[in-house]
């Protein structure tokens, strides 16, 4: 079980500000290993998995890339209020 966190202060700043005024939110989402790595290694198990922990997934989000998320990420990212947009080239799932 992965314990809930909240983004830090300054992007959640940006993410209020991004929710009032109605603007999607853009970010990079395990495009690499290294990314995914680095997550679990902080306790998560997956990058869509730690946005979920965060409450940020919704459908103002635009994920790029998703290279390195396997499938139960894809529909958890996709799954009903949630469904954020994926921009991404290539899954390896």
């Amino acid at each position: 079980m992965t314990t809930r966190r909240s983004p830090p202060p300054r992007p959640a700043a940006r993410w209020a500000f991004a929710n009032e005024s109605g603007a999607r939110i853009f970010i990079h989402c395990a495009q690499s290993e290294m990314d995914v790595a680095a997550l679990r290694g902080r306790g998560h198990d997956g990058a869509v998995r730690c946005l979920a922990a965060c409450g940020v997934l919704g459908p103002d989000l635009v994920a790029a890339h998703c290279i390195y998320i396997d499938g139960d990420e894809v529909l958890l990212a996709m799954a009903g209020e949630r469904g954020i947009t994926v921009e991404s080239d290539e899954l390896v799932i």
